[in-house]
């Protein structure tokens, strides 16, 4: 099984060999891609969470309220209308959740919304005083302050639905809680990591930020000890981890650790990168041996899935915002 925190000099936090990302784009055609056959009922490109089993894929949209289901064949992953679930459980149009990250741990499928507040987007072809009134509130966003457990049947259907928020979690954290009031995109609260394991026979849910970055490049992840009857959080602790200064777009429970995407805390185009982490505080920055850096229009790394691809190798699947379908493609952590 692998286990990346037996890679080199024993460093608390590594970085995982990935082909550069620039190489990749070259070379994207020959990545093994991911079959989905049929047209996803969810917004097909702005896909922002993924979970890959042996049995299902399951994927999140950052538009609306729905996730979906695709079930495994010989041929791909099979995207039809009843595999496409709809977390808003109430009697109210609610537009969006914002759902960032996805986790699996069975029988449960946990999906995490954003919990963040936005300013709106600049107009470019309006006055500057109309711009100015357009951009001058910060815009709250009840709704996306959601976290989700999906119970599925072994037909892949759902048996139950629960919700709770973390906006009380965040807000009794001394450290996070100031940055509730800032926007996302401006180094305010903003949710993308989803990671959970079991420890000690108790579920736990790790959640990775966006934002806020820290003075000294740290990134926020809250460590969530869930109570074992019902849905709802025991105990929550604050960790921090050195990412050069960029925060979380995803992440991934493994043997004896954690894999974390990370990227810009804003919507500028930058560089990309993949970390191995132990699941404690690291502090200290750390060598940044590869860049990762996203070509224009092909969509920016969103979500990841590990795998062991027979003939490729160890590696983890790959999905992107902006891209139809995610663009889901396989990359090894060895060229070959």
């Amino acid at each position: 099984m692998f286990s990346p925190l037996r890679f080199a000099f024993h460093t608390i936090l590594l970085l995982v060999v990935l082909l550069p990302l620039a190489v990749q784009a070259q070379t994207s055609s020959q990545n093994p891609a991911l079959s989905i056959i049929g047209k996803l009922g969810i917004n097909a490109v702005n896909i922002s969470g993924m979970v890959k089993t042996d049995q299902f894929l399951a994927l999140a949209t950052d538009e609306g309220t729905q996730i979906q289901i695709l079930p495994q064949s010989s041929q791909g992953y099979v995207a039809t209308n009843s595999g496409v679930i709809d977390l808003n459980q109430t009697q109210r149009a609610i537009k969006e959740f914002d759902l960032e990250a996805m986790a699996w741990q069975k029988p449960y499928l946990y999906v995490i919304g954003s919990h963040s507040k936005k300013r709106k987007k600049l107009k470019l072809d309006w006055s500057v005083k109309k711009n100015m009134e357009r951009i001058t509130p910060v815009i709250d966003e009840p709704d996306r302050r959601v976290l989700f457990r999906v119970e599925l049947s072994e037909t892949l259907k759902p048996l139950h639905i629960d919700k709770i928020s973390l906006l009380n979690e965040i807000k009794n954290d001394p450290i996070l809680s100031p940055f509730l009031a800032i926007p996302s995109k401006e180094n305010g609260i903003d949710i993308e990591g989803l990671a959970v394991r079991e420890h000690n026979g108790k579920t736990q849910l790790f959640v990775g930020f966006r934002g806020p970055v820290l003075r000294g490049n740290l990134t926020p992840i809250l460590k969530l000890t869930l109570r074992a009857k019902r849905f709802e959080v025991k105990k929550s602790k604050l960790l921090l981890v050195n990412l050069g200064g960029f925060g979380i777009r995803d992440m991934q429970a493994m043997e004896d650790g954690f894999l974390l995407l990370s990227g810009p805390v804003n919507a500028v185009p930058n560089r990309f990168s993949l970390y191995a982490w132990d699941g404690k505080t690291q502090l200290s920055p750390t060598h940044e041996k590869l860049a990762l850096p996203t070509q224009q229009n092909e969509g920016n790394p969103e979500a990841i899935a590990t795998q062991n691809l027979p003939g490729w190798g160890q590696g983890i699947w790959m999905a992107k915002d902006g891209a139809e379908n995610g663009d889901i493609r396989f990359y090894p952590f060895t060229p070959k």
